[in-house]
């Protein structure tokens, strides 16, 4: 590979798309806040199947959503938002666990998701 005099290509200071990235400053991904452009994390599963391979996390109108969504990003199936003062809506059911191994471990990651999800909102 050859890079521009001064490293100004492309090819510096950009995210690959086939080899592991890693960020040591911190990131931010802004958007106007329309529907079509609010900062958007979208999280792919090329072994789901059809329309259900995708699902995003998404700043819409000052709300953070973590959503299962259809491959066109069109159609949300699920979510969980949070707002501004703390508010949590889910749009199915919560579902309690029989078991008290099982509850640790869905509960741990019920926490460190909604840990992640927060530090996202600040």
């Amino acid at each position: 590979m050859n890079h521009e005099p001064g490293g100004s290509d492309l090819i510096v200071n950009n995210a690959w798309t086939n080899q592991p990235n890693i960020f040591t400053k911190w990131q931010e991904i802004t958007g106007s806040g329309l529907a079509a452009d609010s900062p958007t994390i979208v999280l792919t599963d090329p072994t789901q199947a059809a329309n259900a391979r995708k699902c995003r996390i998404i700043n819409y109108l000052g709300n953070l959503y973590l959503q299962t969504v259809s491959d066109d990003l069109l159609v949300g199936q699920g979510s969980v938002s949070i707002d501004r003062v703390g508010n949590i809506n889910i749009s199915g059911k919560v579902n309690e666990q029989k078991s008290f191994s099982l509850q640790w471990e869905s509960g741990l990651m019920f926490h460190s998701m909604l840990l992640i999800l927060l530090l996202l909102v600040e």
